[in-house]
């Protein structure tokens, strides 16, 4: 035989043919030839054994134990076990042995890569029968073979279609013995090759299941496979006391990417949203594709239905993203809805069937938003669930308008700055101020899409007037949400940079209300005051502000909310809480805007109790850039509807 590194590989060598040992039984030598009989007889009977038995196994590890135990039939070993290859990790996996671990086996025992066993790829390149001897193997077979009490071992390769799949091996514990058998290779290798094919055969078996319950395109489960799923985890509900969900994925707009860059794109898209998708959920879960650019995600187990919702908004958030196809980049979103077992329903078809209708109502919704099944939702509930999903298209379509209220110097009385308020030109509602709509940008996470929005048309506005030579201050609000952002200042920087504006142009009000610690507040709000922007409370007196808060955050402006001036109801009434935030103001040496100015006698009274400015219907509404254009060449602010001036008597 032709030794190779440690191992001995090949048959008997020229000469030896029909050299047999004769075998010990009872203590006596039986003849050559009957000897070989018995082999021969041994060997048939387990082959046909083997032949039933691998006609009714499915899968590889069916097949490699049946073969494991008609090693010691064929070999007359103590020990058998069939090692697979794994062509990703490149090594030798333990899938069967006789007799069986039962403590489950050293893992590092279960694994032979070529480091182990030196002749590993060549085996793999040209497959042939070997025996390895203790006393010539490395560490890890050396290993393997003293925990089994081996001396020697026959491996014979296991070969399909010309693809090496493992091999099967036959351990003795004597030096010589059967191992010297000149036809036990040829056995074994009868063994492996006849398992060759039900190797081959299983192999092709769960590629047929796996067809026949996975989507062809994306490879994820398909909707057969997500009903299984679904019954045996709805089976298990009642023990558990959890919940199941189900939620309805739909892509929106898809249509436009098939018909616009190709179906292959399109497909691409399909790829890489499901991916995606998969991606926001945990391994327990499962994501099917039912086909088109539909997709069900079944999550088994959750402890609170609230927590599907949260799995939807990470999928919305996941596709926010461009996706980079056919060279350039595509936007797309979803629709999510949502049910839970055993709230909404307590079989797969139930609960399919109202996920469908939550995500029918998401997309006549506006689409890209979680709508959860509700038997029993109010109109309001709806209408505002409806707002809300159009809300995510407002600033996609141009809905969205930024007006200019101007805010009047009332020592002067000409105006001195203007604040940037936004407005929706809703399709078919009309126009919504932002009460009707910020709380629900608030609550859905739009609010930072749309401050940002804002502020970059109102900077660049601010810009083209100190262009033309009549600078105004510009105050834009800030919600607490996009404050907490540490890119805030960053973003404000490149605005101030792009546009060439003078920081000091810039006024950011962030509201009396905000949900921050001192400490936090003035964290957020130092890079800010760095970059020379101004700095105003809003709504203030409603909130949390204190002296200690005001001073310090380095605030330079206090606005008084309109509930308070709407309490002054002549010049010379008494007005205790605007007296005192302006006392509070002095102190501080921050001036004052008053908010909601709507009649003579507020004004007056705030112009003689020394407030610095003041805005609201009485000056004018919240109007377009050109309007203001003309009020700032106007003559001094403002008169009465019936032509009575402020500063008059």
């Amino acid at each position: 035989m032709r030794v190779v590194g440690r191992m001995v590989i090949g048959g008997p060598a020229k000469g030896d043919q029909g050299a047999l040992l004769p075998e010990t039984r009872g203590g006596e030598c039986e003849p050559v030839v009957e000897a070989h009989a018995r082999r021969d007889r041994v060997t048939a009977e387990a082959l046909l054994s083997l032949a039933n038995a691998l006609a009714e196994v499915q899968t590889r590890g069916d097949v490699a134990r049946r073969l494991a135990a008609a090693v010691p039939g064929v070999a007359a070993c103590e020990h058998a076990g069939v090692w697979l290859w794994d062509p990703d990790a490149e090594c030798l996996c333990l899938a069967a042995q006789l007799p069986e671990d039962e403590r489950g086996g050293d893992l590092a025992c279960q694994l032979l890569f070529a480091s182990d066993l030196v002749e590993l790829p060549e085996l793999v390149r040209e497959p042939r029968p070997f025996v390895v001897c203790l006393d010539r193997a490395g560490p890890a077979v050396r290993k393997v073979m003293e925990m089994s009490g081996l001396r020697r071992c026959a491996f014979a390769p296991i070969v399909a279609r010309g693809v090496f799949i493992g091999v099967v091996a036959a351990g003795f514990d004597d030096r010589d013995g059967a191992v010297n058998d000149t036809g036990l290779l040829t056995r074994i290798r009868g063994l492996a090759d006849q398992a060759a094919t039900a190797f081959d055969n299983a192999d092709l078996l769960e590629r047929l299941r796996h067809q026949a319950f996975h989507d062809g395109l994306t490879g994820l489960p398909n909707r057969a496979l997500l009903e299984e799923r679904a019954h045996q985890a709805l089976l298990s509900l009642p023990r558990s006391g959890r919940h199941l969900s189900l939620l309805f994925v739909d892509l929106d707009r898809f249509k436009n990417v098939n018909d616009t860059l190709s179906r292959r794109v399109g497909d691409d898209l399909i790829r890489e949203a499901g991916a995606r998708l998969a991606g926001c959920l945990r391994a327990s879960d499962t994501l099917a594709r039912f086909g088109g650019d539909e997709f069900v995600a079944l999550l088994p187990d959750t402890d609170h239905p609230g927590d599907a919702y949260l799995v939807g908004e990470r999928m919305l958030a996941a596709l926010k993203h461009p996706f980079v196809l056919a060279g350039r980049a595509v936007f797309i979103s979803c629709s999510v809805g949502i049910v839970t077992a055993p709230d909404h329903g307590r079989d797969f078809a139930t609960l399919l069937r109202q996920a469908e209708g939550a995500l029918h109502r998401a997309k006549q919704a506006g689409g890209s938003i979680c709508a959860v099944h509700a038997d029993t939702a109010s109109p309001a509930q709806e209408d505002r669930l409806e707002l809300e999903g159009q809300l995510h298209l407002a600033l996609e379509r141009g809905e969205l308008r930024v007006l200019y209220q101007p805010q009047i110097d009332l020592n002067t009385m000409r105006m001195a700055g203007v604040e940037a308020l936004v407005r929706w030109d809703h399709p078919v509602r009309g126009r919504l101020s932002p009460d009707d709509f910020i709380p629900l940008a608030e609550e859905s996470g739009l609010i930072g899409e749309i401050d940002a929005w804002v502020r970059s048309r109102a900077l660049e506005q601010a810009a083209r007037w100190a262009d033309a030579g009549t600078p105004l201050r510009m105050a834009v609000n800030v919600s607490t949400r996009v404050l907490r952002d540490p890119l805030l200042s960053e973003q404000l920087a490149d605005l101030l940079q792009r546009h060439h504006l003078s920081p000091d142009l810039v006024e950011l009000e962030v509201t009396d209300r905000v949900v921050m610690d001192d400490a936090q507040l003035a964290s957020a709000l130092e890079p800010i005051r760095r970059l020379g922007v101004r700095l105003a409370v809003d709504d203030f007196g409603t909130g949390t502000s204190a002296l200690g808060r005001l001073q310090r955050c380095s605030i330079d402006a206090l606005k008084i909310d309109c509930s308070f001036v709407e309490q002054i109801e002549s010049e010379s009434a008494d007005a205790p809480v605007v007296d005192a935030l302006l006392l509070i103001a002095r102190s501080l040496g921050q001036y004052v805007v008053a908010e909601g100015v709507e009649t003579v006698a507020q004004g007056r009274f705030l112009r003689s109790h020394g407030c610095h400015f003041a805005q609201g219907f009485f000056f004018s509404p919240p109007v377009e850039p050109d309007e203001i254009e003309e009020l700032v060449g106007g003559d001094p602010l403002p008169t009465t509807r019936d032509g009575k001036a402020l500063t008059g008597s």
